[in-house]
């Protein structure tokens, strides 16, 4: 059953952290809020998570958001991503907003936007769907999503339909939390596979991607730069063998307590072998932007324990690219917020390597990777 709401590799971060502009550029609020309360990090991990809990928790808070993702690589070197985005950011509240791409490895991208007032869009109130105009998403409890999405591509229309499916359980880190305020993130589909069809005009293929997918969901009521003055993650998904790790770690700004908070995953053969809310994360040969002024590390190790259960995670930069948050912003919108903030967003290519024991078992893999960091400020 769905019902109209009444009054959610760089998409999430980038996605956040605009839609914290829009409050500050529409709104003109420069200042927020100070939470006033002892901060709580991430600590509550758990597989304990069902569609139930991917649905919508509407608030009237104005830095409330939820942003869904689900995003697969394909065979044939291309990708497939559709994200919803819920929010109170901007004029209004409750409003939905819809981003699907395509990639081919051949063609020009298919690329699709389109904002939605709160009386435009609906949600499943019994399990997990989404309906935003022509684009819908609905999840089963066997780990299963899938998407729809009609568009206009070369003058002539396109349908898109993709499932993901993956064998690993959801996951949660729990939350950082701090009075009324909250950060949660929900990992699903972790290493899924894709299948779907594109169809366009009187054509129509089949597409498919194996163990490239995943899902994930956020939902905060705090806008990024006031929660964080800098976040580093990074993911992969490797296919022989088939091995995946997803990492985050968010720098907490001094309102929140100044603590670094941050979890991993680590899955072999679609599975969630090792996870932990709590790892030791530390980063080195720091290389100095000349433009953003920030140092940024080429290198980051990532160690996680639990029981007798242990894996080390090593990241090493050859590249770094850089983009400047605010660059396609008006000369005012840009004012106002660099006041508040100077982000940059970081993204560094080159190689990984993964140490593993597991249930007395030793293994390792390398290969290449790549990671973020995001500075707003510092």
């Amino acid at each position: 059953m769905y019902a109209h709401n009444s009054s959610t590799s760089l998409p999430f971060l980038r996605t956040w952290f605009e839609a914290g502009l829009a409050a500050l550029s529409t709104c003109l609020l420069l200042l927020w809020a100070t939470p006033g309360y002892a901060t709580e990090g991430f600590g509550s991990s758990s597989t304990d998570v069902s569609m139930r809990d991917l649905k919508p928790r509407m608030s009237s808070a104005e830095s409330y958001s939820e942003r869904y993702t689900f995003k697969s690589d394909l065979d044939d070197g291309g990708y497939v991503e559709a994200r919803f985005t819920i929010s109170n950011l901007g004029m209004y509240d409750g409003h939905g907003k819809v981003e699907v791409k395509v990639k081919w490895p051949d063609e020009p991208n298919y690329s699709f936007s389109h904002k939605y007032d709160s009386d435009e869009w609906s949600y499943d109130e019994e399990g997990f769907g989404l309906n935003m105009g022509k684009t819908s998403v609905e999840g089963t409890d066997d780990q299963t999503f899938v998407v729809e999405h009609t568009g206009q591509y070369k003058g002539k229309e396109l349908d898109l339909e993709f499932t993901l499916e993956s064998d690993a359980d959801m996951w949660t880190p729990g939350q950082i939390s701090s009075g009324d305020s909250y950060y949660r993130v929900h990992f699903l589909g972790l290493q899924s596979n894709a299948s779907g069809t594109v169809s366009h005009g009187d054509s129509s293929e089949e597409i498919e991607g194996t163990d490239g997918g995943y899902a994930e969901h956020t939902r905060t009521n705090v806008a990024p730069f006031n929660l964080a003055d800098r976040i580093a993650s990074g993911r992969k998904y490797a296919e022989d063998p088939k091995v995946f790790f997803v990492w985050r770690q968010l720098q907490l700004t001094s309102d929140y307590g100044g603590n670094a908070e941050g979890f991993l995953i680590v899955g072999y053969n679609n599975q969630i072998v090792f996870a932990t809310s709590e790892p030791d994360i530390s980063y080195g040969k720091h290389k100095k932007d000349p433009k953003g002024g920030y140092k940024i590390p080429q290198a980051v190790q990532i160690d996680g324990e639990k029981g007798e259960d242990s894996v080390k995670l090593v990241l090493r930069a050859d590249e770094m690219d850089r983009s400047y948050l605010l660059e396609n912003y008006g000369r005012l919108a840009q004012m106002a917020a660099s006041a508040m903030t100077n982000p940059y967003h970081y993204y560094m290519t080159g190689t990984y390597g993964l140490q593993m024991n597991i249930e007395g078992v030793e293994a390792g893999v390398r290969g290449d990777a790549g990671y973020v960091i995001d500075v707003f400020n510092e």
